[in-house]
């Protein structure tokens, strides 16, 4: 007899991944992740393959279909979309989600999951819009809180002299990459916004921060006993026990994913954008939170950060509110 389940297709885009993770979590389904390893095929655009999983190097997903009925099918990138599609030919009554533009026809899928910021020239029926990134950042904190306290037992501390402010950094995008300027002129707002406030910094770099930026936040970090945390470097991740911990965020405009996560949450959330950032998409997502009350931009004049309220985002229970009041529910 066949399992049913709900699979989930990841591969090595990290941010993408999360989000089809966090929809299986709120589903509330049992769900199988199914990693995607690819050859060479897989670098030819969605259109000029054929229907199939040739571009799959591993596994073998005709052995694993042959064992699994899916209920949903979840994916959130081109080349898992393609996969997703080709599964949905083969198990019919299965229903396909795909968060993020496939790459190819929207019919291919029983829901689309796009991002607002994602503009594109028609918006087919099966489209479902959301606000920023799919997270599940608040069942994250409750699960990493007691390790966050047994490994850093300093930084659980609450100082009632000191604000705590949590720093996201990305770093390069296709379109911007921070150089020696850019780099400084951050660190250097920081610096202002530390010394103004008196506050505690819990700094928390990305694997897309560049060496210049890194180089610069670790010598700031240190000259001013502010903790930084590195994922190059092997560890524990404290990431969503400091979002938890802190009164204020300051969030580079290039991580959709981490201001989702923010905003998802209620915390105060200020956007640094360097001179020349230049990605439409970033951009667009940013004074979309800017429009909803979710989020400041740091201006050059700002020397304080503010308190402040909105509604916190809620687009994971959102979605799965509405695939439980459609025909897209399996239950």
């Amino acid at each position: 007899m066949k399992i049913k389940k709900t699979i989930v297709l990841t591969d090595n885009k990290i941010g993408s991944n999360s989000q089809a993770i966090a929809l299986a979590e709120a589903l509330g389904a049992e769900f199988e992740i199914i990693p995607l390893e690819y050859n060479l095929l897989a670098r030819l655009p969605n259109f000029l393959l054929p229907f199939g999983f040739k571009q799959v190097k591993k596994p073998n997903l005709n052995e694993i279909l042959r064992n699994i009925e899916p209920e949903y099918i979840i994916s959130a990138s081109r080349k898992s979309g393609f996969v997703s599609a080709s599964i949905k030919k083969i198990k019919k009554n299965a229903k396909n989600i795909h968060i993020l533009n496939p790459g190819i026809n929207f019919s291919n899928f029983d829901l689309v999951v796009l991002p607002n910021h994602d503009i594109v020239r028609a918006v087919p029926s099966n489209v479902f819009r959301i606000s920023g990134a799919l997270n599940n950042i608040s069942q994250n904190i409750i699960s990493e809180l007691e390790n966050f306290k047994n490994i850093y037992p300093e930084l659980a501390k609450r100082d009632s002299n000191k604000k705590i402010i949590t720093v996201l950094v990305g770093g390069n995008t296709k379109k911007f990459k921070y150089d020696q300027t850019s780099a400084t002129k951050f660190t250097e707002t920081l610096a202002k916004i530390s010394q103004n406030m008196q506050a505690k910094f819990m700094i928390t770099l990305s694997r897309r921060t560049n060496g210049i930026l890194k180089e610069l936040l670790l010598e700031f970090a240190k000259n001013h006993n502010h903790f930084i945390y590195d994922p190059e470097k092997p560890g524990y991740n404290p990431y969503p026990a400091m979002l938890d911990n802190s009164e204020f965020v300051i969030s580079t405009i290039d991580s959709i994913s981490m201001c989702s996560e923010v905003a998802s949450l209620g915390k105060p959330l200020y956007l640094y954008k360097p001179e020349n950032f230049n990605s439409a998409k970033h951009f667009e997502f940013s004074k979309e939170l800017e429009r909803i009350g979710a989020a400041k931009f740091i201006t050059p004049d700002v020397n304080n950060l503010q308190e402040y309220n909105y509604e916190p985002l809620s687009e994971t229970k959102k979605l799965v509110d509405y695939i439980n009041s459609s025909n897209l529910s399996v239950k």
